[in-house]
């Protein structure tokens, strides 16, 4: 991800760049930093750093059946075949009956 660091650092190397040849080769500088000409040009355009986007800390759909999910591998951490009987017909599975 380009954090400030590497706003500054991109800023920096236009300046050189500008003072060395007079003008900014953007598509030097995108072989230089790795990043699309496009993301240069839209870097060196703005006049600050870019933020990094919030992001929502949102539950888990497991969150509820963890302890019972832990319980149950505890015992054995890296196989799955052991504990398949328990899994087999966990308490928060319902299966409806088949109605013709």
């Amino acid at each position: 991800m380009f954090d400030t660091e590497d706003w500054f650092m991109l800023k920096d190397l236009a300046r050189e760049q500008e003072q060395n040849t007079g003008r900014v080769n953007i598509s030097e500088l995108s072989r230089e930093t790795g990043l699309d000409r496009k993301t240069v040009r839209r870097y060196l355009r703005s006049d600050h750093p870019p933020e990094t986007p919030h992001t929502r800390n949102k539950p888990s759909k497991l969150d509820p059946y963890k302890p019972y999910i832990h319980g149950n591998r505890s015992g054995h951490p890296f196989t799955t075949p052991c504990s398949y009987p328990s899994y087999h017909n966990p308490p928060f599975l319902k299966i409806r009956p088949y109605n013709r």
